[in-house]
């Protein structure tokens, strides 16, 4: 494969304190090679320390946005070549004006120097809005002028109805998943993992501490994970708030030394436990998880976190640990016909 000549930035990199934050930004490294990109990969992070030690793949810089903002300059006054990547996840949001002001700032500014500059820009699997207020219409009209997107949900698409180039994907790590099915070793469960995080009331139920602590408490020798302690996002201290007598333990850790099922409000925790060989039911809060989980064929495994009943997720769990080979059968039967959409990116 010849080079293309251009300078290739990930835009929209988070933390990899998260931990599906920062696999969604290695599965993306892993998608841009495989359309045959060779150069250097700049990669820009809100939290470029956090990215450091984490990604050890060869021929890829850590920036920061006030970094990228800088090269950037320079790239658009000498005309520089350039190949701008959205990183695969959900950050563009304008929920209410708090939140669309961060995004704006964030990640507004880095498209709109995306779209200054002498190249193309293609954005992998997103969640796009909502997009209410002033900033969600200038975040609408800053990604009009992105030449491809790959949309995670269908509400994307009709979010960003008015874009000329949009095409409706899995999720990144669904596609690992759907890709990589046959090589994935199923382990029988032996326990359950449990990831829980804390939600805004509209995306929540009244009862829903008191659900998660029924299914905590009933369900087949269960820990309590970690996936997330970066800024702003700290699952730790909403345990500590609502399961004091509980200690969690990294999820990466719970890979390593047991065999779990996993029931998980975090959909990228269901995922990555997914592609580590374990089952998992997923307690939806977004679209992008109804979605993920239809895409891998798994539709009864996932709920509504303001609506779903513990005895059902308890029950559903138990089902996994009398025949986890039911729930494998399914990603295998839809993995058959899967042919990846991002194979359309065409960089040379």
């Amino acid at each position: 494969m010849k080079p293309t000549n251009s300078k290739v930035y990930l835009l929209h990199a988070y933390s990899s304190k998260n931990s599906g934050d920062g696999l969604l930004v290695k599965l993306s490294l892993k998608q841009i090679r495989n359309l045959g990109v060779t150069e250097k990969i700049n990669i820009v992070c809100l939290d470029p320390e956090s990215f450091k030690g984490y990604i050890n793949t060869p021929g890829v810089r850590i920036l920061s946005l006030f970094q990228y903002i800088s090269e950037s300059i320079v790239d658009i006054i000498t005309r520089k070549n350039s190949i701008s990547f959205g990183v695969g996840g959900g950050y563009l949001r304008s929920s209410d004006a708090k939140e669309g002001l961060k995004s704006l700032i964030a990640h507004g500014t880095q498209i709109f120097l995306a779209n200054l500059k002498n190249g193309k820009s293609y954005y992998l699997p997103q969640s796009v809005g909502p997009l209410k207020g002033i900033p969600g219409k200038l975040i609408s009209h800053l990604t009009k002028k992105i030449d491809l997107i790959f949309s995670r949900d269908d509400k994307t698409i009709t979010e960003l109805s008015s874009h000329r180039n949009i095409i409706r994907c899995p999720d990144l790590v669904a596609i690992e998943i759907l890709e990589n099915i046959n090589t994935i070793k199923p382990r029988h469960p032996n326990c359950t993992g449990l990831i829980f995080r804390d939600l805004p009331s509209y995306k929540k139920s009244k009862t829903y501490e008191k659900s998660l602590k029924e299914i905590l408490n009933r369900t087949i020798s269960p820990i309590l994970l970690l996936q997330s302690h970066s800024r702003g996002n700290n699952d730790d201290k909403y345990y500590k708030r609502t399961l004091p007598d509980y200690t969690a333990i990294p999820v990466v850790k719970l890979a390593e030394d047991f065999s779990p099922s996993v029931i998980s409000v975090r959909l990228h925790g269901s995922l990555e436990s997914i592609l580590r060989g374990s089952p998992s039911i997923h307690l939806s809060y977004e679209r992008k998880g109804f979605s993920a989980y239809k895409d891998l064929g798994l539709e009864e495994y996932v709920f509504d976190s303001k609506s779903f009943s513990a005895l059902e997720v308890i029950k559903l769990n138990n089902s996994i640990h009398d025949n986890s080979e039911f729930f494998w059968q399914k990603i295998k039967y839809k993995a058959t016909s899967f042919e990846s959409p991002l194979r359309v990116i065409k960089v040379n």
